[in-house]
């Protein structure tokens, strides 16, 4: 075996530079949560997306069906996201030492259609953090 000074991975210029971009976004998110699991950033960005390139928002199902994670996966990931918790915690019980804040970025909406679909869309917050990202995209 013998040991090489240097790259061991040969990256094209754009791949570099894709890799770079990708690098800063993540360092993105760290600051503003830390320990945010990736599937977390990915629901978020298929929100964004299906929201943008639907002609209604997007529902568990579309989500999950975006990310590959399955409708309860994404389910808990989208309450976490939004302003609500995910837990079996009655209104006023303590929170958890150690419990995942909720973090505002989607909200649930009604479905106008049918009432027990809830649909997701960015917040205020959430568009915020997108066109913070983007900014970094536009480099």
């Amino acid at each position: 075996m013998s040991s090489k000074s240097g790259p061991t991975l040969q990256l094209s210029s754009q791949q570099g530079k894709s890799l770079r971009l990708l690098q800063r976004l993540s360092d993105e998110w760290r600051v503003m949560e830390s320990d945010m699991p990736m599937s977390y950033v990915v629901a978020f960005y298929a929100v964004a997306n299906l929201e943008a390139t639907q002609d209604r928002l997007p529902n568990v199902q579309d989500v999950s069906h975006a990310i590959g994670i399955s409708g309860p996966g994404v389910s808990r990931i989208l309450l976490n996201l939004s302003d609500r918790r995910s837990s079996n915690r009655r209104v006023g019980d303590p929170v958890p030492s150690g419990a995942r804040k909720s973090l505002g970025l989607v909200e649930r909406m009604p479905d106008p259609d049918d009432l027990r679909m809830v649909r997701y869309r960015l917040t205020t917050k959430g568009r915020g953090l997108l066109n913070r990202l983007l900014g970094h995209v536009e480099e």
